[in-house]
């Protein structure tokens, strides 16, 4: 049964995106009567639809940190840990926490360089993790500080491949060979 569920998921837009061009065909064609024309139309459709999904998944770092920050927010502080066996959460090695603003700054810029793809099966080894501590203003005078935690390595970050070329752990590692 579970079979089937998959396959289904994994199909079913596939069936929706052929039931669609062919809708749009039928319906332009009662508009378009040369053929060659309502092809054009219709490719020209298809092909934007395409690219439109095939840029979907990216993403960049901004926009996911994004969800948890506003202007009125702060963030006290970032805790990083670093696992000796990659992967197991269970086992982490050393931890810091970092309150300097210009060291934060410093971490967020490095992953702002990076282009994040989404992946659907993501069972690699994270070597990182990273937890902001974010205060928002939600009213007058009133703060919610609340946390964020995203794992990472250099080719994972979360759900999400990077893709880019960039060095978003420059920062981190160079704070970890400071105390190593």
């Amino acid at each position: 049964m579970n079979l089937f569920f998959d396959l289904t998921w994994t199909v079913f837009p596939f069936i929706l995106a052929i039931a669609a061009v062919l809708g749009l065909t039928i319906l332009f064609s009662m508009f378009i009567k040369n053929r060659y024309v309502l092809g054009a139309a219709v490719g020209l459709i298809v092909l934007s639809g395409i690219i439109i999904v095939n840029q979907a998944p990216y993403t960049s770092f901004s926009a996911e940190f994004s969800n948890h920050i506003n202007q009125n927010s702060t963030i006290d502080k970032i805790e990083i840990s670093a696992y000796t066996t990659a992967g197991d959460h269970d086992d982490e090695g050393i931890s810091i926490t970092v309150f300097e603003e210009d060291t934060i700054e410093r971490i967020l810029s490095d992953l702002d360089q990076m282009t994040l793809k989404e992946t659907r099966h993501y069972e690699h080894p994270l070597e990182y993790s990273i937890t902001f501590f974010i205060t928002n203003e939600i009213g007058d005078r009133q703060y919610q500080t609340k946390t964020t935690t995203y794992y990472m390595n250099e080719t994972y970050f979360d759900q999400y491949e990077i893709t880019s070329d960039s060095n978003h752990l420059q920062t981190i590692e160079y704070l970890f060979n400071k105390i190593r």
